[in-house]
């Protein structure tokens, strides 16, 4: 192996391993940032200021809503400012475009929520979470776009088909959920720059990353122990695509890391309990890196996979206490 750069902390330690692309402060959902701000390019639960029906200072008439997806409205109205639909009610039935972020929380009575069923744009993010109740989310199926998308703590939700309109996202993150596969939208959808899916410990099928086009600069996968194959993630992961970050955590099923074999510059890497994957050579091609965390697969025991790398700009960190007896490379 060549040398690596210097600067290099080269870290055995039982504190809890740093993920790419999150701080300390971070936010628990895998490299997801913890902004509040709006609109493509954020993630995270943002703050909205209106809560309720909304009023004549928030909204603009445009032209009537002939009942796309829900009841007819004699004109349609645009919500400019942020949105948060709880346990103080109201009726959104002509809203067809929210200008801000949109969030549904747990406190939201469904029947308030099902009034969204016009809405077709969000410019924000859209966040729903801890909705008890929620199997589906047929109130959403005139969505066509929306800034960033958050589905949050709803382990009883396993059917998003409802989604079938929407066309467009910035991030997407699904996170402890009960769905079995990765949702594939509408037919003209074409994926999304970041993805987050932590502890849907029902999802086994990502398949359908193979129909996006757009390359992913950030992924997070993390609990979700009846994934097996990850091989949808590799055209997603091209090689004349740089500066990801990439965290596969907690996913016992997984034996293979071919999905990362187009990686040659990365921003950070996670590798972190894949029991059954025995070989790094996938990593060959990785001759840069911010991060590399490797820990919790100890069939792995020869580092030569990681010998294409020359350049580490800071932490290498293998192996739980006392470091990996036994490994070479």
């Amino acid at each position: 192996m060549r040398r690596l750069g210097l600067g290099i902390a080269l870290v055995f330690a039982c504190s809890e391993r740093p993920v790419p692309g999150e701080s300390d402060g971070g936010s628990s959902s895998g490299g997801e940032p913890g902004t509040t701000g709006a609109g493509p390019g954020t993630t995270g639960d943002p703050s909205p200021t209106t809560s309720g029906p909304p009023t004549t200072t928030e909204t603009t008439e445009t032209t009537a809503v002939p009942g796309l997806c829900g009841a007819a409205c004699p004109a349609a109205l645009v919500i400019e400012d942020d949105v948060v639909i709880d346990a103080a009610g109201g009726d959104f039935t002509c809203v067809t475009e929210v200008m801000g972020n949109l969030r549904v929380d747990g406190d939201a009575d469904p029947s308030v929520v099902a009034t969204l069923a016009n809405l077709q744009r969000i410019a924000g993010t859209l966040t729903v979470r801890d909705q008890a109740d929620f199997t589906g989310l047929p109130m959403f199926a005139c969505l066509q776009s929306v800034g960033d998308l958050i589905l949050r703590d709803m382990p009883q939700l396993t059917d998003l088909s409802a989604l079938g309109s929407l066309a467009q996202t910035g991030a997407l993150t699904l996170e402890n959920l009960g769905i079995t596969a990765l949702p594939s939208f509408a037919p003209a959808y074409e994926g999304t720059l970041r993805l987050f899916l932590s502890d849907n410990s029902q999802l086994a099928d990502v398949s359908a990353l193979e129909g996006w086009i757009h390359p992913l600069f950030a992924v997070t996968i993390r609990s979700s122990p009846e994934l097996a194959d990850l091989s949808p993630l590799g055209p997603r992961l091209s090689a004349s695509t740089t500066g990801q970050n990439i965290a596969l955590q907690d996913l016992p099923a997984v034996t293979s890391l071919a999905a990362l074999s187009e990686l040659t510059d990365v921003d950070g890497l996670s590798l972190v309990n894949l029991p059954g994957v025995t070989d790094l050579s996938p990593l060959a091609g990785i001759t840069e890196a911010g991060w590399l965390v490797l820990d919790g697969m100890p069939g792995v025991t020869t580092l030569a996979g990681l010998g294409g790398l020359t350049k580490l700009d800071n932490v290498l960190s293998i192996g739980a206490c006392g470091g990996a007896p036994g490994w070479t490379g």
